[in-house]
């Protein structure tokens, strides 16, 4: 499941900006930046959990932010089209730098 494993090497600047939030008390606010985030990841992990498992969504994320990984090792699956643009939908909400999906 994706929440065992950090999302730093993902996008790093959001989960400094949450440390940032912490050192300085606001501790709401890096809360709300982690469910806002973790939450939905969670949600499609299980509906992906469901077809497929391993890291495929952990590359899935790597691959929208613009650095492909490779293919997940068998049996993992990669994620489907639509869960694929549902995760690319997550990031965009987060107003992250996500690459444009190609063909």
């Amino acid at each position: 499941m994706f929440l065992d494993q950090s999302g730093v090497d993902v996008y790093p600047q959001y989960e400094l900006k949450v440390s940032e939030l912490l050192e300085s008390g606001c501790y709401a606010e890096a809360q709300n930046m982690l469910d806002r985030l973790y939450m939905p990841l969670q949600e499609l992990s299980v509906k992906v959990g469901r077809r497929s498992g391993g890291y495929s969504m952990h590359k899935a994320l790597m691959a929208l932010m613009g650095h492909p990984v490779g293919p997940p090792r068998p049996p993992t699956l990669p994620l489907s089209p639509a869960h694929l643009a549902e995760l690319r939908e997550i990031l965009l909400g987060l107003d992250w730098p996500v690459a444009e999906m190609r063909g």
